[in-house]
């Protein structure tokens, strides 16, 4: 900023002999009219109105011992005053100039007067430092570029704390200066007084520069550029086996996790299965079983069957029975077929025999005087007259000549005396 030059001339300069103070009075002129005469500095009137009165206690501390100039110089109220040696001043030299002198007052002539005009700042929020102004910073800054902007700090009085913003002129990161770390943050190992977030697997719930503090087994935590203020129990079919840890581990098939927070899994009992990650164990259902620690029901095997849910083995077929794989129940063999103990399947009766009924385990031989002649038969069929059929049959024997049966008969019968059998 700079402003319009404007001359300063002494229109009088006067002492108490009596308190000993010195009273100055300056008018102010146009510089474009040239030198100030000396007469016309003391009239007081022709040069200009006066502009403001200093007293000085003691004279010698404000004016130099020697005369160097013999007019009035104009001030330049530029940003940085020439020749000034004192902060915030420019100065100028005034010299040869006649005062009248007044009763009681003594005379001061081939002075060589200092006057000076005080440079401001373009407001409130700017101090003048070593001649320069400088903004007031804000209180977490030691310096700064702008007035009470934490984010425009130099340098932090304690620690600072990454923007969200960047600097629109140089696309920089920008720093906030704070009194402390906020929750979820900690100091950086690497950076002086710089708070970064928590890493993965801590926390911090409060302020302060501490470091952040390890989650405990059974619970997590992941990184958030926000920072971290509590760790987040596992959910249930999952673990944290040990503190510090990023991430839950899923319960492995086989084994199960049923409450939140949980360190470690729990084998899933019989008759139960356990998929990945899971909270429950899950019964089986009839028809199959399952030992501890599996992650899938067995089918009970062909010949055997499992009639309940949660169980944890097979049991065979009795026998009369049969079963596929994977069966609840046991299904009867049908008449004419017998099973023994665990069969997978029933058998049919040889030809002599019979099964007349279903569900049973042994075959019956058919009777004498009756024979069965195809495998899986359900009854024996009578002998027929001429032939005989012996126990368990399958066929019917004829008769040699001169023997005869009749129907239904084991054994051939002798012709009787006087009678033949062609």
């Amino acid at each position: 900023m700079r402003l319009a030059s404007v001359a300063f001339i002494l229109l009088t300069l006067s002492l108490d002999a009596t308190s000993g103070k010195t009273t100055a009075e300056y008018g102010q002129r146009n510089p474009r009219d040239g030198g100030a005469a000396a007469g016309g500095a003391a009239a007081g009137g022709a040069d200009g109105a006066l502009l403001k009165r200093e007293t000085f206690a003691n004279l010698k501390d404000k004016l130099p011992k020697t005369v160097t100039q013999q007019f009035l110089r104009n001030i330049l109220n530029e940003e940085k005053p020439p020749n000034s040696t004192v902060p915030g001043v420019q100065r100028t030299r005034v010299s040869r100039l006649s005062m009248h002198s007044r009763k009681g007052y003594k005379v001061f002539s081939f002075l060589n007067l200092v006057v000076t005009k005080r440079k401001l700042c373009k407001n409130a929020n700017y101090t003048l430092k070593n001649g320069i102004c400088k903004p007031n910073c804000h209180k977490e800054c030691t310096d700064c570029d702008k007035p009470y902007d934490s984010m425009a700090c130099k340098e932090c009085r304690n620690v600072k704390i990454k923007s969200p913003t960047f600097d629109d002129k140089k696309g920089s990161q920008r720093y906030d200066c704070i009194p402390r770390c906020p929750v979820g943050h900690q100091k950086s190992v690497t950076t002086s007084n710089l708070c970064v977030p928590c890493p993965a697997g801590s926390y911090k719930y409060q302020e302060g520069n501490q470091n952040c503090i390890v989650c405990n087994p059974g619970t997590f935590s992941s990184y958030s550029t926000s920072g971290i203020t509590a760790c987040t129990q596992c959910p249930a079919g999952s673990i944290a086996d040990r503190a510090g840890l990023s991430a839950c581990t899923k319960c492995p098939p086989g084994s199960f996790a049923n409450k939140k927070g949980s360190k470690e899994c729990t084998k899933c009992p019989a008759g139960s299965v356990c998929t990945n990650g899971a909270s429950e164990p899950t019964k089986c259902k009839a028809g199959t079983f399952a030992i501890a620690g599996s992650s899938k029901c067995t089918p009970s095997p062909p010949g055997s069957f499992v009639d309940k849910t949660g169980s944890t083995s097979a049991k065979p077929c009795p026998a009369g029975t049969w079963s596929g794989k994977g069966a609840a129940a046991c299904t009867n063999c049908e008449p004419g077929t017998i099973s023994t103990v665990g069969s997978s399947a029933c058998t049919q009766c040889p030809a002599g025999s019979i099964a007349d009924r279903a569900g049973l385990s042994a075959c019956t031989k058919c009777p004498p005087g009756s024979f069965a002649n195809k495998k899986g038969s359900k009854e024996c069929t009578k002998c027929p007259a001429g032939s005989v059929c012996t126990n368990g049959a399958s066929e019917p024997t004829k008769c040699k000549a001169g023997t005869f049966a009749i129907a239904g008969s084991s054994k051939c019968t002798p012709s009787p005396p006087g009678s033949f059998v062609d």
